[in-house]
């Protein structure tokens, strides 16, 4: 099998399949591994109507790492194909991330052969566009007096702008004020890293068909946000950064981003990736689904 850089030339034939195959998942997106291959090393091949992930970095000398194989094929045969090409790479195929479905697939098809494990620092929270917006009932009576205290704190101050080619100088700027602010307290080289990702994805916006808004306070940018479509169905928050030192900035863009991503019925918000705080902040939003993660093991 011959894998590739993912380039942009390939977005059209890429998308083809993951919005069709993906399942609503972030990992399955054009946009993430195009932004990510720094972090992932994700290289593609696409063989009779399949889409193959490999990622390169996450791999080591005993397991080599792939997502599940997406296509209109036959998914049992893809893997066979997948190990078979791992195998003659002196190692051992592990999957992951892969979706309950899929990992449904493998304890079908290859019973006894793939160790699978569940792991909830990699499931993905999806919530209704819709609700983000009126945030109705007792449960998120919280986050609606949050966005009341937003606007009584900043009369007149706050301003929601769309975010723009002409502006992005501006939101790199801020980006960089904030990582300054944060990395004593974060993983720095992470921070570094998810910058230069945000860098990339600003330099080409309109390809990759990125949409965002700015929060502006007395003229100034004090946060920002920005995602894409994964499907017809379900937006992908890609990022979201505001300054602190704004009471309640993050319910206010929360609910800026329910309306940003009001063309799809769901909107997800990725990962926690087992941090406390940040799975504390999505569980409070009351996901409407979590798309639950796996990892599987070649035995």
């Amino acid at each position: 099998m011959q894998f590739i850089p993912v380039k942009m030339e390939l977005k059209p034939r890429i998308d083809a399949i993951t919005k069709s195959w993906g399942e609503g998942s972030c990992q399955h997106s054009f946009v993430t591994m195009y932004a990510l291959q720094e972090k992932y090393g994700d290289s593609v091949c696409m063989e009779n109507g399949m889409l193959y992930i490999s990622r390169d970095h996450l791999s080591d000398g005993h397991f080599r790492t792939c997502l599940m194989p997406m296509g209109a094929g036959s998914v049992p045969a893809a893997v066979e194909r997948l190990l078979e090409d791992t195998h003659g790479r002196g190692m051992k195929l592990k999957l992951f991330p892969v979706t309950e479905n899929a990992a449904e697939v493998l304890r079908q098809a290859f019973p006894g052969r793939f160790r699978i494990t569940p792991d909830r620092d990699w499931a993905e929270y999806l919530y209704s566009s819709r609700k983000l917006v009126e945030l109705n009932g007792s449960e998120l009576a919280g986050k609606r007096r949050s966005i009341r205290l937003f606007y009584r704190d900043l009369p007149g101050k706050a301003e929601v702008l769309p975010l723009t080619p002409e502006i992005t100088g501006e939101v790199e700027c801020f980006h960089e004020r904030w990582l300054v602010e944060n990395k004593l307290t974060h993983d720095a080289a992470a921070l570094e890293r998810e910058l230069r990702s945000v860098r990339l994805l600003l330099g080409q916006q309109h390809e990759l068909g990125i949409m965002g808004f700015v929060v502006t306070v007395d003229g100034v940018i004090r946060g920002y946000c920005f995602g894409a479509p994964l499907s017809h169905e379900v937006f992908d928050a890609i990022i979201m950064k505001g300054d602190r030192d704004i009471r309640h900035l993050y319910a206010f863009m929360y609910q800026e981003l329910g309306k940003l991503g009001s063309c799809c019925e769901y909107i997800n918000f990725e990962e926690d990736l087992g941090i406390a705080g940040l799975r504390e902040c999505k569980l409070s939003y009351r996901p409407d689904r979590m798309l639950n993660k796996f990892c599987a093991e070649e035995l």
